[in-house]
């Protein structure tokens, strides 16, 4: 899959990473072609009556095609959802071209900042991205069904069975397994990231579930190009705060927390032969 991304001069600096952290080709191949198709093919979500009857259609364990009710989610279900920063949720009218750009930007932006906490290993990456099949037209709806997921996601968690295959990169050179348990981020869990038509050009909208993350966030309107976004749907969004920006914007303000991650730095990535990130970004 070509990306037209931008190519950066010689002079930018790259940072040296670690051997625990530098990702071989294969490494990218491996941890890469799952991300495409679940961006490709996104996890649905289907109308209910309540959010706990809402069937979900996704790519389940095995690559198989599943039909599942939120309430009937499995820990092999749950496993998908750990390691990633945040939903990203497309409401519906998004189109094949929209999920190629969001996973093209998503990528670039993710690469360089990616977490140290873990490798690339068990699915680890910025986003898991969900799509409503009707379109939502109450940003609470959003909100409420979020957290009706992350409840069955932390009942489950512990639950998590360890039977994903490992390749080379899993195993220390002594040949001992690196397993760690599947976990959901905390951000996970208090912030969300809402994409409407029109997302490339007019950016995003960046949920924090409580006021309290949105000041841990430092989050502010009308600073660094983003904006508080009044809500006009009538919607009763309770002690959520809501902002406007660039999706780049909302990935650095996700992760901004993690000292590591927030970092301007920049890295060259072996598979698509690019070097991501800038040391002038903003």
């Amino acid at each position: 899959m070509l990306f037209s991304f931008l190519s950066h001069t010689s002079q930018v600096e790259t940072h040296t990473m670690d051997q625990e952290h530098r990702c071989s080709h294969d490494d990218l191949e491996l941890h890469y072609e799952p991300q495409r198709k679940q961006f490709h093919i996104p996890l649905y979500i289907n109308p209910a009556a309540t959010d706990s009857e809402r069937l979900l259609e996704f790519r389940g364990y095995n690559n198989r095609h599943t039909v599942r009710s939120l309430s009937d989610l499995n820990p092999d279900d749950c496993r998908a959802f750990c390691w990633k920063d945040c939903v990203i949720y497309g409401n519906a009218g998004l189109t094949g071209q929209d999920s190629f750009d969001l996973l093209s930007q998503v990528y670039q932006e993710w690469f360089p900042h990616r977490a140290r906490d873990k490798n690339i290993s068990d699915g680890s990456f910025f986003g898991k991205f969900m799509q409503f099949k009707r379109e939502v037209s109450k940003l609470e709806e959003i909100l409420r069904f979020h957290r009706s997921l992350c409840r069955r996601l932390q009942r489950l968690e512990a639950d998590v069975p360890d039977r994903e295959l490992y390749a080379s990169f899993h195993v220390k050179p002594d040949g001992v397994r690196r397993d760690r348990p599947f976990q959901l981020r905390p951000t996970f869990l208090s912030v969300l990231i809402v994409l409407n038509k029109g997302w490339q050009e007019h950016g995003v909208l960046l949920v924090c579930n409580t006021e309290s993350t949105a000041r841990e966030l430092d989050v502010e309107g009308s600073k660094d190009g983003i904006t508080s976004y009044e809500v006009t749907d009538g919607s009763d969004l309770g002690e959520a705060r809501v902002f406007h920006c660039p999706l780049k914007r909302a990935m650095k303000i996700v992760v901004s927390q993690d000292k590591e991650r927030a970092r301007k730095r920049t890295e060259y990535n072996e598979m698509f032969d690019e070097i991501y990130g800038s040391e002038d970004e903003v």
